[in-house]
């Protein structure tokens, strides 16, 4: 609401808090399960309201690699979505990976690998 009229002396306090699950919190990954945002870090997420502007002005490859098994978000709607914008992405959907653990993933590390070989 402050944001609004220009006001950003408070973006750095937390303005939402996720109810993580113990099994997350003791699992092999919690310590790095972000538990809180800030409006900062929660404002650098979200899409601005013309994201379909902002996905056509991307003129240059780009790799999303996302989890099937994705918690928080659908990830079968990434390609229909960004690809109705701009043709210059590769997708990748991991088997065996959701939100948390995908970077820790070696699917994504091969992918990634994989990605950047063919790009030259």
């Amino acid at each position: 609401m402050l944001n609004n009229p220009g006001i950003h002396a408070f973006d750095e306090l937390t303005v939402i808090q996720f109810a993580m699950p113990e099994s997350v919190l003791k699992s092999e990954l919690g310590e790095s399960v972000t538990r809180a945002y800030s409006q900062r870090l929660n404002t650098s997420y979200a899409p601005c309201s013309n994201y379909e502007h902002d996905l056509a002005a991307l003129k240059v490859p780009f790799l999303l690699a996302a989890g099937v098994e994705d918690e928080a978000f659908i990830t079968e709607a990434y390609e229909p979505t960004i690809a109705a914008q701009t043709g210059m992405g590769t997708y990748r959907l991991l088997p065996e990976s959701g939100h948390v653990d995908l970077l820790t993933n070696e699917a994504l590390f091969e992918t990634v690998a994989d990605w950047l070989a063919e790009l030259k």
